[in-house]
């Protein structure tokens, strides 16, 4: 039954399937249910599936390559793990299927890896890396972009209402958390960064686990159950402290595509100067009052600052590297002066270069 139905709606969706709209492609799947989204996926025409690996994998698509695994916890609890290599832009559009249950809400974090296109001459095998997290309520959707040449990993979380009110929702202290402020409110989703705790080696570990495959998914289903219950706590942990996590991204799906592209700007322009907020309003077509209000909601500070902290957040990636003179990190960044390159990185990154040169020659 199930299985008709995602048909029937892939024959409606399918002649939008890559469609073009504002430079990306488009990509439709149900994320109703954790069965849903892998038939649905499954059913892309780029889409290779082994259903005994638990895995659906692309390398031919000349829109991205990419792999993903998933496996049942436990009743109510799925993880799907995926790793995309965009060979365009992609508006991936998650839809809910009417005609089909939809209980379960899906608990996403995101390591986003794009290329520094400005600097291949000068540093390679750099990238800005993102993090984020977000959770989309049941039988609600959410619009996502990614730009071309990026490396996105994803961990998903899909819980089902009863394994949430079982095992989230009983948990002290969640009524005081912004999870149960975003879960009394009218929206269908909350995207939150994770700028506060590092998430990582959890992810790397769930990652591992689950890529040692056996003959019916997961070799050590045990060991995957556990880092994914640590990685749902680092989650919950952070929304404890209401006052240091009441940013979180709230911008319409129609905006933030156009956030995500002036975004860009800013970061193809960390060598050179900071791009004109006013050209970059008329080039979008938008006011730019707008362009600086959603850009604030959506990165949590004006544009000027985001710029300038992820250039020293750059800074910092190529001080890291063996054999870089503080001088030469300072002249690429565009400082002549290295005093006011040393001021403005100990702003952004809370210790001198010198400190982090010292520190990366200890290791």
């Amino acid at each position: 039954m199930l299985l008709q139905k995602i048909e029937k709606w892939f024959t409606r969706v399918k002649p939008n399937v890559y469609r073009e709209e504002d430079g990306f492609y488009e990509v439709p799947y149900l994320i109703n249910t954790p069965q849903a989204f892998i038939e649905s996926w499954a059913k892309l025409p780029f889409c290779t599936h082994d259903r005994k690996a638990q895995s659906m994998s692309s390398t031919a698509s000349v829109y991205a390559k990419n792999i993903i695994h998933y496996q049942e916890i436990t009743e109510g609890l799925w993880v799907f793990f995926a790793d995309i290599k965009f060979k365009n832009n992609i508006h991936f559009k998650l839809s809910i299927a009417e005609d089909i249950p939809a209980d379960c809400y899906l608990l996403a974090f995101v390591i986003n890896k794009l290329p520094y296109e400005a600097n291949q001459a000068v540093w390679e095998n750099s990238t800005r890396d993102y993090q984020s997290w977000a959770i989309i309520k049941p039988g609600k959707a959410i619009n996502v972009n990614y730009f071309k040449n990026a490396h996105v990993l994803f961990y998903h979380i899909s819980l089902n209402k009863t394994w949430f009110k079982k095992n989230i929702l009983s948990i002290g202290g969640i009524k005081k958390s912004e999870l149960n402020a975003f879960l009394a409110s009218n929206q269908d989703y909350i995207i939150w960064p994770t700028s506060e705790i590092n998430f990582e080696p959890s992810f790397d570990a769930a990652w591992k686990s689950i890529q040692q495959k056996g003959n019916q998914g997961a070799a050590n289903l045990l060991e995957l159950k556990i880092h994914t219950l640590k990685l749902i706590n680092l989650f919950l942990t952070q929304l404890s402290d209401k006052e240091k996590h009441k940013q979180y991204f709230n911008v319409a799906d129609c905006d933030r595509k156009r956030v995500l592209q002036v975004e860009r700007i800013i970061m193809d322009r960390l060598l050179t100067e900071f791009p004109s907020i006013e050209g970059i309003a008329n080039k979008l077509n938008i006011s730019t009052t707008k362009l600086k209000n959603d850009f604030k909601a959506q990165f949590g500070m004006p544009m000027y600052q985001y710029y300038l902290s992820k250039k020293m957040a750059y800074a910092k990636d190529l001080l890291l590297k063996d054999h870089v003179l503080i001088k030469n990190v300072a002249h690429y960044m565009g400082y002549e002066n290295i005093s006011k390159f040393s001021a403005a990185f100990k702003k952004y990154q809370g210790c001198l270069p010198s400190d982090v040169i010292q520190q990366k020659n200890k290791l």
